[in-house]
């Protein structure tokens, strides 16, 4: 037994009675004398630290998931264009969505805007797909395009298309902007909605800017300064009485202006618009000729003249196309072809060089209508006729 003397140094030394034992605790003397309780309460101390740092890292997460799930929904309209039709086969794939029209070499990768459902993109994109550019929309973590720069590069690994092309609205346009100033050579343009670089864009891509007159949410003076992030080869287009939100069907969006013009129009512009800067695909034999598309239907065809040894005449015409005048210089023989028709044509090329010596070509042109009356050229061909 214990004296009590004895029992006050071994309390003050932090020892308890437990079982026969002694346990040591880092504690010290109640009032009472006991050590015990004042234990408990430290042992209970030291089990608790660990909640704020978990408290801190949760409950910035719970704030941004309640945050991302206040997102713009799609209007109930698009989901009849979210199925295919005769001209457009929809696909829902593992990155979003596919828009696979009758375009062969073209496609868009297109993110949408923040906190925008994706789906709400189904008009303006099938309207385009079966325009003559196909679509590859992609579904966002969290419907933001900041967590998903990059997701462009899986898309394009499973399409083969000869040009590519990224695109966007909104955030969505900004975060394709990043991509391609970093990737210019997978792209041949740059398609952004309501939205403008922030970094310098490729010399090789065309780089297009369309956004309403009316757009309440566009920052108009960083968009102003961002012009200098345009490579020469570049456009802006402004859709007169359009607005922010009406280049997808999501309803209205805060701080918007009031569009004066329906969603309907405002894609139909935008849809010309992009359709009027897509890159041609010009096939030749040989390095000295070149193929321009003017206004969509007009193209410039530049042929070697080899000062002035050459000669460059058609002696075969189609009811697709036609050459309306030509302009000879030392260097070049350029015709003039406009689009008359829709579809695909011939027109045949004799070339008498200096010796005397003739060579035929072949220039093909795909040409495809749009809104039932504008006339785009997409492909040229230009071959030499074996004998």
């Amino acid at each position: 037994m214990l004296t009590v003397s004895e029992e006050s140094i071994i309390a003050a030394s932090g020892y308890t009675e437990k079982a026969g034992g002694y346990n040591i605790f880092k504690s010290g003397i109640d009032q009472g004398g006991c050590c015990v309780k004042s234990c408990e309460k430290g042992y209970v101390r030291k089990r608790r630290w660990w909640i704020i740092p978990v408290f801190v890292i949760i409950l910035p997460c719970m704030v941004f998931l309640i945050y991302a799930e206040q997102y713009y929904h799609s209007d109930k309209a698009v989901y009849s264009l979210l199925m295919s039709d005769e001209a457009v086969a929809v696909e829902k794939t593992e990155y979003g969505w596919i828009f696979d029209g009758p375009s062969e070499d073209d496609a868009l990768i297109f993110y949408p805007g923040g906190k925008v459902e994706e789906t709400a993109y189904a008009p303006l994109l099938h309207h385009l797909a079966g325009q003559g550019m196909d679509v590859c929309l992609v579904k966002m973590p969290f419907r933001l395009a900041v967590f998903g720069v990059n997701k462009a590069d899986s898309v394009m690994k499973q399409h083969d298309y000869a040009h590519w092309y990224m695109g966007g609205h909104s955030l969505g346009g900004a975060m394709a902007a990043i991509y391609a100033a970093s990737h210019s050579e997978k792209l041949s343009g740059v398609y952004m909605l309501a939205a403008y670089p922030s970094k310098p864009l490729g010399e090789n891509t065309r780089n297009i800017i369309i956004y309403g007159s009316e757009d309440g949410v566009l920052n108009m003076e960083k968009l102003e300064k961002a012009h200098r992030y345009l490579s020469g080869d570049s456009a802006t287009y402004v859709i007169e009485g359009g607005n922010h939100a009406q280049f997808g069907n999501y309803g209205i969006q805060d701080g918007d202006g009031d569009a004066l013009i329906s969603a309907q129009e405002q894609q139909r512009m935008a849809v010309e618009f992009i359709l009027q800067n897509k890159s041609l695909s010009f096939d030749a034999d040989g390095e000295f000729f070149s193929a321009t598309v003017e206004g969509g239907a007009t193209l410039l065809l530049d042929l070697d003249n080899a000062n002035e040894d050459k000669v460059w005449s058609i002696i075969q015409e189609t009811d697709i196309f036609a050459s309306d005048y030509s302009t000879v210089t030392e260097d070049v023989s350029e015709f003039h072809i406009i689009a008359l028709n829709d579809g695909k044509g011939e027109m045949v090329f004799q070339c008498v060089n200096g010796d005397g010596t003739t060579e035929e070509y072949i220039l093909r042109l795909s040409i495809s209508r749009h809104q039932k009356k504008l006339l785009q050229i997409d492909t040229v061909s230009f071959k030499k006729i074996s004998e």
